[in-house]
């Protein structure tokens, strides 16, 4: 039996999957954080105009490769786990295929975004968004599959790798003057090199033969595979839908700065995901635990919000100090600690829908969605006209209340009490961000 199989084989204990989880945010999240700080200090450096352009292209991808993602990452898992005889590469290929031959798609995406927020992309600069864009998308078909056969260290490292070395081209080269194009391309050829690398760290796959039908080895057919692009879509629209109505109602330029700060959330936001996918193969494959107070699934959720909160409380102090540094943000430190007293709740929030996805309580899940969706679409539109962006803040904080809620609601027997008593946690945590938030404000 291979190295892999083994690792498929064998439940993982909590701290196993805690130590794979903190290999995986410190590759993920660590190395993002050095590309949010070298784009938060880029006001510093490079003209306003070119620094607004930036942002929206980097909004722009980071938004389009989840929205267009229509749950690939998790069928690239599925497909790997699931490969029986066939390299994990050959497993991925179709799925490779599918992401390089949807360009067109990305870019006419692309295009309505930037019309939706009033921004003019030159050209050749938005050219270069829609490859890296594509190169994402790529990449992280790449990392799951790597994930799939146990590999917990080369995506870490790589990322690491990437995005140190995408802050240290951004900040050297709007230093120099450079515009938008040239940020982007620099940005998007290293993001090349990085798919590359991962690709070649999943084996080389056969690309002579015509790629088998997507969903020959997905479980539950097509059906599965619309069910979890519906849910990642909807999750997607529910955690932009403040940021683009931000960008169309008050213009571009509150837009970019909401994007800057909402890059924070993000980071806890892309540490949750990090941490929801690991547990969502391990629920899939029935290795999570089950209801089990002492299973992998209880602990995550008991622990990681915990966790979550801890590094939202060094923002919220930090938030002062950063409005001095960069006086874009100075009128906006409200908002920073609002938009972080939420993430408790976002974590267990996406690792709750994650497991049940990963369960096949789909329907539950994508109603979940869309009812916090049309919510924090109402709020937005209300909150966002007569506040601003603390306005778009507030109705974040609410959802993420209000899904707890509906999480809660839908539990079975089996799994009710863990579920509240955690929620309950979470709840707290975020309750005591909140009040050391209006202690500094």
């Amino acid at each position: 039996m291979s190295t892999d199989a083994v690792a498929r084989s064998r439940p993982p204990t909590f701290g196993s999957h805690l130590g794979a989880t903190a290999r995986a945010i410190a590759g993920r999240q660590g190395g993002a954080l050095l590309l949010v700080a070298a784009v938060l200090a880029l006001p510093t450096l490079a003209a306003r105009v070119v620094v607004t352009e930036f942002t929206w292209a980097y909004v722009g991808m980071l938004t389009l490769t989840s929205l267009l993602g229509l749950g690939v990452e998790r069928l690239a898992m599925l497909h790997v786990a699931q490969r029986g005889t066939q390299s994990a590469a050959d497993a991925v290929r179709p799925l490779v295929v599918v992401r390089l031959v949807t360009a067109p798609i990305a870019a006419l995406a692309l295009w309505l975004l930037l019309r939706f927020v009033h921004v003019d992309l030159p050209f050749i600069a938005a050219g270069f968004t829609v490859v890296w864009i594509v190169v994402a998308q790529v990449l992280v078909v790449a990392a799951a599959g790597l994930r799939a056969i146990g590999n917990t260290r080369a995506e870490p490292l790589v990322t690491a790798i990437t995005r140190g070395s995408q802050a240290l081209a951004l900040l050297g080269l709007g230093a120099a003057g450079v515009g938008v194009a040239g940020l982007v391309a620099a940005l998007a050829s290293i993001e090349m090199l990085a798919a590359l690398a991962l690709m070649g760290a999943l084996g080389v796959g056969s690309w002579r033969r015509p790629p088998e039908s997507l969903m020959v080895r997905s479980p539950g057919g097509w059906r599965r595979a619309v069910s979890l692009a519906g849910i990642e879509t909807v999750g997607l629209c529910y955690l932009r839908a403040d940021l683009l109505l931000v960008g169309h109602v008050l213009g571009a330029a509150a837009g970019a700065t909401y994007g800057l700060l909402y890059r924070v959330v993000d980071g806890a936001g892309g540490a949750a995901g990090t941490a929801s996918l690991g547990l969502f193969v391990a629920a899939a494959a029935g290795r999570d635990g089950g209801d089990q107070r002492d299973g992998v699934r209880a602990r995550s959720l008991a622990v990681m919000p915990v966790v979550a909160g801890a590094i939202a409380l060094i923002a919220v102090v930090a938030a002062g100090p950063l409005g001095d540094v960069i006086p874009r943000l100075g009128h906006e430190t409200g908002t920073i600690r609002l938009l972080m007293a939420a993430t408790p709740l976002l974590v267990w929030n996406a690792l709750e829908l994650h497991v049940r996805a990963a369960r096949g309580r789909h329907g539950g899940v994508l109603g979940i969605g869309i009812v916090v969706f049309v919510v924090n679409l109402g709020l937005c539109i209300c909150l966002v006209n007569a506040h601003g962006l603390a306005g778009a803040a507030v109705a974040l904080l609410g959802t993420e209340v209000l899904q707890s809620t509906l999480l809660v609601a839908g539990s079975t027997r089996s799994e009710c009490k863990f579920v509240r008593s955690t929620v309950g946690v979470a709840a707290a945590v975020t309750a005591g961000l909140l009040v050391v938030a209006a202690a500094l404000s």
